[in-house]
């Protein structure tokens, strides 16, 4: 039996715009004025910079405080990147002496502010400046209405974890209802491309019933693929139709008895499962599984509990008849080369930490190269 887990790139491959690249993107193109947050050239001063925000305040109030520090982060240094699950996992961290957290530097950019009323809004460096930018409309929005909450949760690590949670949620909704707009649209595309798509991954021409009794899907992804397959799917990180929506961090990073542990999957996948009554999921892991088929994910390390537990249900080192199968495809820029490279540096890793969970570590060690010897680990690009 084959268990096919896939991606957002998968989504994308069947014509969406689902990244989170595609949202931060559509969000500059309906609201230009995002561009001038981080442009040196144009908010020199505080005055400048309170100016901006008044003028442009009813969108800073509905905005999530993770989209806001992943844009003037990550989106301002890298235009053609976005990953607000890594922001989550950054914003909370807990620092030590040697090292300021993200938060960390952005809450002593605050005390400064506050202590100093003359505190200057150039910054020569880069990084100091979004630091600042980040101080400052977090000192302007959330002290607005209750200027006690505000300073409760500045000094309050707990206090902050509660209200990043919030902006957790407020981030899923915005989300979801962009995605929402964008599959309504493309829906009936959608729907044909899935199936072709799919049906190559199978290695068929055309996908029957016949081919979906030896399938289960695991999707990644929020969207339902079709009617004709769509019992076969398991939507792990919940569904549009549901308006359920999980974004989080991954469980092994976490201690369970940890104020952070409700940020992961695992807890938000419990949570979600527990409120629907009516939710029937089926159980892969009962299954016996020859082949995993892996398309359109990244590998990234905020799944990494999701396969481990799918490696250690099926015995990827002791199952000799399991096979892994990784496929990719050509997007974007980059060339074939390095498209495949980033893929067996994603793969290499991801086997390499899944051996490190094994009792026996230097067996664990050489699991990959094991896998290679008994060619069960496998690459192919498709079109």
């Amino acid at each position: 039996m084959n268990l096919l887990v896939l991606g957002n790139g998968f989504d994308m491959k069947c014509g969406l715009a689902s990244s989170f690249f595609d949202y931060i993107s559509a969000q500059l193109d309906k609201h230009p004025f995002l561009e001038k947050l981080c442009d040196k050239s144009v908010l020199q001063s505080q005055n400048e910079f309170d100016q901006y925000f008044h003028d442009h305040l009813s969108f800073f109030k509905e905005i999530s405080f993770i989209e806001l520090y992943t844009y003037v982060y990550d989106y301002s240094f890298n235009n053609s990147w976005a990953d607000f699950e890594k922001t989550i996992f950054k914003l909370l961290q807990v620092g030590d002496d040697k090292k300021y957290t993200p938060w960390e530097k952005i809450y002593i950019g605050i005390l400064e502010m506050l202590r100093d009323q003359s505190h200057t809004f150039i910054i020569d460096s880069k990084i100091k400046r979004y630091e600042n930018i980040i101080g400052c409309v977090f000192l302007r929005l959330y002290s607005i209405d209750n200027l006690d909450s505000f300073y409760e949760t500045i000094y309050s690590l707990s206090k902050w974890y509660d209200f990043l949670f919030e902006e957790v949620k407020k981030f899923e909704k915005s989300f979801m209802n962009y995605l929402n707009a964008d599959f309504d649209k493309k829906k009936n595309t959608y729907n044909e491309e899935s199936i072709r798509n799919i049906s190559k991954l199978l290695g068929t021409s055309s996908l029957t019933p016949a081919h979906l009794l030896n399938t289960i899907v695991i999707s990644f992804n929020y969207t339902e693929l079709p009617d004709i397959i769509k019992n076969n799917v398991v939507n792990i990180h919940g569904k549009l139709s549901n308006n359920s929506l999980i974004i989080g961090i991954d469980s092994t990073k976490m201690k369970f008895n940890e104020k952070t542990f409700k940020f992961t999957k695992t807890y938000r996948k419990f949570d979600l499962v527990s409120s629907d009554k009516h939710n029937r999921e089926i159980n892969y892991l009962k299954e016996t599984i020859n082949n995993i088929i892996f398309y359109g994910h990244s590998l990234n390390e905020q799944d990494y509990a999701y396969f481990q537990t799918l490696f250690d249900a099926y015995g990827l080192f002791e199952n000799k008849d399991l096979h892994l199968t990784f496929y990719y495809s050509i997007h974007g820029t980059k060339s074939i080369v390095d498209l495949k490279a980033i893929q067996v540096n994603r793969i290499v890793k991801l086997i390499e930490t899944y051996g490190d969970t094994l009792l026996n570590k230097h067996i664990g060690k050489n699991l990959f190269h094991r896998l290679l010897l008994q060619q069960r680990i496998h690459l192919y690009i498709i079109d």
